[in-house]
Protein backbone atom coordinates (compact mmCIF):
# COMPACT_ATOMS: atom_id res chain seq x y z
CA UNK A 1 0.00 0.00 0.00
CA UNK A 2 1.12 3.17 -0.85
CA UNK A 3 1.60 5.92 2.21
CA UNK A 4 1.25 9.63 0.81
CA UNK A 5 2.68 12.52 3.05
CA UNK A 6 0.43 15.72 3.03
CA UNK A 7 1.55 17.59 5.60
CA UNK A 8 3.20 16.71 9.04
CA UNK A 9 -0.44 16.59 10.53
CA UNK A 10 -2.57 13.52 10.93
CA UNK A 11 -6.36 12.69 11.83
CA UNK A 12 -7.06 9.49 13.31
CA UNK A 13 -10.68 8.86 14.84
CA UNK A 14 -11.50 12.42 14.62
CA UNK A 15 -8.18 13.21 16.21
CA UNK A 16 -5.35 15.44 15.01
CA UNK A 17 -2.02 14.20 15.82
CA UNK A 18 0.77 16.29 15.22
CA UNK A 19 4.33 14.46 13.69
CA UNK A 20 7.47 16.19 13.90
CA UNK A 21 9.36 15.84 10.39
CA UNK A 22 11.01 12.53 11.83
CA UNK A 23 11.03 9.82 9.45
CA UNK A 24 11.41 7.66 12.68
CA UNK A 25 8.30 9.01 14.23
CA UNK A 26 6.10 7.83 11.06
CA UNK A 27 6.37 4.41 12.93
CA UNK A 28 3.89 5.55 14.98
CA UNK A 29 1.21 5.33 12.45
CA UNK A 30 1.39 1.54 12.58
CA UNK A 31 0.15 1.71 16.54
CA UNK A 32 -2.93 3.92 15.47
CA UNK A 33 -6.09 3.62 14.02
CA UNK A 34 -7.79 3.86 10.78
CA UNK A 35 -6.06 6.79 8.84
CA UNK A 36 -7.99 9.59 7.34
CA UNK A 37 -6.27 9.96 3.71
CA UNK A 38 -7.69 11.14 0.89
CA UNK A 39 -11.11 11.27 2.20
CA UNK A 40 -11.34 7.70 2.63
CA UNK A 41 -10.79 5.50 5.98
CA UNK A 42 -8.01 2.60 5.38
CA UNK A 43 -6.18 0.42 7.58
CA UNK A 44 -2.05 1.63 7.24
CA UNK A 45 0.66 -1.08 7.53
CA UNK A 46 4.30 0.85 7.64
CA UNK A 47 7.25 -1.51 6.37
CA UNK A 48 10.07 -0.17 9.00
CA UNK A 49 12.86 -1.00 6.84
CA UNK A 50 11.14 1.56 3.67
CA UNK A 51 10.58 4.30 6.73
CA UNK A 52 13.67 4.29 7.61
CA UNK A 53 15.23 4.89 4.71
CA UNK A 54 13.31 7.75 3.46
CA UNK A 55 14.95 10.57 2.30
CA UNK A 56 12.88 13.40 3.96
CA UNK A 57 14.97 15.97 2.43
CA UNK A 58 13.76 14.70 -0.89
CA UNK A 59 10.31 14.08 0.10
CA UNK A 60 9.71 17.69 1.28
CA UNK A 61 11.33 18.97 -1.67
CA UNK A 62 8.92 17.27 -3.80
CA UNK A 63 5.45 18.68 -1.71
CA UNK A 64 6.60 21.68 -1.99
CA UNK A 65 7.31 22.03 -5.55
CA UNK A 66 4.33 20.03 -6.07
CA UNK A 67 2.14 22.25 -3.90
CA UNK A 68 4.03 25.29 -5.89
CA UNK A 69 3.23 23.97 -9.19
CA UNK A 70 -0.99 22.97 -8.34
CA UNK A 71 -1.42 26.12 -6.81
CA UNK A 72 -0.19 28.12 -9.59
CA UNK A 73 -2.04 26.30 -12.52
CA UNK A 74 -3.11 27.89 -15.25
CA UNK A 75 -6.49 26.91 -15.38
CA UNK A 76 -8.79 30.07 -13.89
CA UNK A 77 -10.65 27.52 -11.67
CA UNK A 78 -7.47 26.10 -9.56
CA UNK A 79 -5.28 27.56 -7.36
CA UNK A 80 -4.65 31.09 -6.53
CA UNK A 81 -6.60 31.91 -9.92
CA UNK A 82 -9.85 30.39 -8.71
CA UNK A 83 -9.18 33.22 -6.06
CA UNK A 84 -9.11 35.64 -9.19
CA UNK A 85 -12.07 34.71 -10.64
CA UNK A 86 -13.90 34.55 -7.23
CA UNK A 87 -13.52 38.37 -7.05
CA UNK A 88 -14.38 38.68 -10.41
CA UNK A 89 -17.50 36.81 -10.16
CA UNK A 90 -18.67 37.99 -6.80
CA UNK A 91 -20.18 40.99 -7.75
CA UNK A 92 -22.53 39.17 -9.09
CA UNK A 93 -23.66 36.64 -6.70
CA UNK A 94 -26.93 38.70 -5.28
CA UNK A 95 -27.94 37.72 -8.39
CA UNK A 96 -28.19 34.04 -7.22
CA UNK A 97 -31.69 33.31 -5.19
CA UNK A 98 -31.01 33.09 -1.35
CA UNK A 99 -27.84 34.93 -2.61
CA UNK A 100 -27.03 35.27 1.17
CA UNK A 101 -27.20 32.08 2.27
CA UNK A 102 -24.53 31.48 0.09
CA UNK A 103 -22.56 33.97 1.36
CA UNK A 104 -23.12 32.45 5.32
CA UNK A 105 -21.70 29.01 3.21
CA UNK A 106 -18.83 30.94 2.55
CA UNK A 107 -18.59 32.14 5.86
CA UNK A 108 -18.78 28.57 6.88
CA UNK A 109 -16.39 27.14 4.94
CA UNK A 110 -13.77 29.75 5.61
CA UNK A 111 -14.38 29.90 9.10
CA UNK A 112 -16.35 26.93 10.87
CA UNK A 113 -15.07 24.18 8.63
CA UNK A 114 -12.03 25.21 7.69
CA UNK A 115 -11.05 24.09 4.58
CA UNK A 116 -11.12 27.04 2.35
CA UNK A 117 -8.81 29.67 4.39
CA UNK A 118 -7.16 30.67 7.30
CA UNK A 119 -7.01 27.10 8.61
CA UNK A 120 -5.05 25.51 6.34
CA UNK A 121 -2.70 28.67 6.04
CA UNK A 122 -2.27 28.01 9.16
CA UNK A 123 -1.02 24.56 9.45
CA UNK A 124 0.92 25.64 5.64
CA UNK A 125 3.21 28.08 8.08
CA UNK A 126 3.95 25.29 10.81
CA UNK A 127 4.96 23.08 7.75
CA UNK A 128 7.28 25.96 6.22
CA UNK A 129 9.09 26.67 9.40
CA UNK A 130 10.13 22.72 9.84
CA UNK A 131 10.84 22.58 6.00
CA UNK A 132 12.71 25.81 6.65
CA UNK A 133 14.95 24.02 9.58
CA UNK A 134 15.17 20.90 7.80
CA UNK A 135 16.48 22.41 4.54
CA UNK A 136 18.44 24.84 5.49
CA UNK A 137 17.32 26.92 2.97
CA UNK A 138 15.93 30.82 2.45
CA UNK A 139 11.98 30.29 2.73
CA UNK A 140 11.20 33.59 4.92
CA UNK A 141 9.64 34.99 1.70
CA UNK A 142 6.89 32.66 1.82
CA UNK A 143 6.81 33.12 5.33
CA UNK A 144 6.93 36.15 5.71
CA UNK A 145 3.88 36.51 3.25
CA UNK A 146 1.77 33.48 4.31
CA UNK A 147 1.69 35.99 7.29
CA UNK A 148 0.09 38.80 5.84
CA UNK A 149 -2.88 36.50 4.46
CA UNK A 150 -4.28 35.72 8.12
CA UNK A 151 -5.32 39.30 8.44
CA UNK A 152 -6.72 39.15 4.65
CA UNK A 153 -8.70 35.89 5.71
CA UNK A 154 -10.34 37.31 8.49
CA UNK A 155 -11.76 40.05 6.61
CA UNK A 156 -13.27 37.68 3.95
CA UNK A 157 -14.89 35.77 6.67
CA UNK A 158 -16.23 38.55 8.66
CA UNK A 159 -17.38 40.12 5.28
CA UNK A 160 -19.26 36.88 3.93
CA UNK A 161 -21.23 36.72 7.33
CA UNK A 162 -22.01 40.40 7.29
CA UNK A 163 -23.29 40.00 3.60
CA UNK A 164 -25.28 37.11 4.42
CA UNK A 165 -26.87 38.08 7.43
CA UNK A 166 -27.46 41.72 6.77
CA UNK A 167 -28.55 41.11 2.97
CA UNK A 168 -26.76 44.23 1.92
CA UNK A 169 -24.86 43.44 -1.65
CA UNK A 170 -22.90 46.84 -0.54
CA UNK A 171 -20.33 44.20 1.33
CA UNK A 172 -19.91 42.37 -2.05
CA UNK A 173 -17.43 44.99 -3.20
CA UNK A 174 -15.41 45.34 -0.16
CA UNK A 175 -15.36 41.80 -0.98
CA UNK A 176 -13.81 42.05 -3.93
CA UNK A 177 -10.97 43.96 -2.60
CA UNK A 178 -10.07 41.79 -0.40
CA UNK A 179 -10.12 38.76 -2.71
CA UNK A 180 -7.99 40.56 -4.81
CA UNK A 181 -5.61 41.42 -1.86
CA UNK A 182 -5.32 37.62 -0.89
CA UNK A 183 -5.12 36.60 -4.63
CA UNK A 184 -1.58 38.62 -5.04
CA UNK A 185 -0.08 37.54 -1.98
CA UNK A 186 -1.25 34.12 -2.75
CA UNK A 187 0.19 34.45 -6.29
CA UNK A 188 3.68 36.09 -4.77
CA UNK A 189 4.12 33.10 -2.22
CA UNK A 190 3.48 29.89 -4.28
CA UNK A 191 5.93 32.03 -6.46
CA UNK A 192 8.71 32.22 -4.26
CA UNK A 193 8.34 28.96 -2.89
CA UNK A 194 8.28 27.55 -6.74
CA UNK A 195 11.60 29.46 -7.28
CA UNK A 196 13.07 28.15 -4.18
CA UNK A 197 12.30 24.46 -5.63
CA UNK A 198 13.60 24.77 -9.05
CA UNK A 199 16.57 26.11 -7.43
CA UNK A 200 17.08 23.49 -4.38
CA UNK A 201 16.73 20.88 -7.45
CA UNK A 202 19.28 22.59 -9.96
CA UNK A 203 16.77 23.35 -12.54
Amino acid sequence: MRFRIINHNKIWAGKVLTFSLQSCNLLGCKTQPPLFEAYQWMPVSLDKEKVSNINLREMVLAGLYNNSQSMLDSSKYSGVNAIYTLSQEVRYISELPNWNNLCIQFYQSLEKIGTGGLGFRKIYHDFLIQANELLKSNLEDALLLILQLEKQYKSLSKLFFLAGKRKEKSYLADLREVLLTIWDIEKQMWQAIYQFTLKEKGI
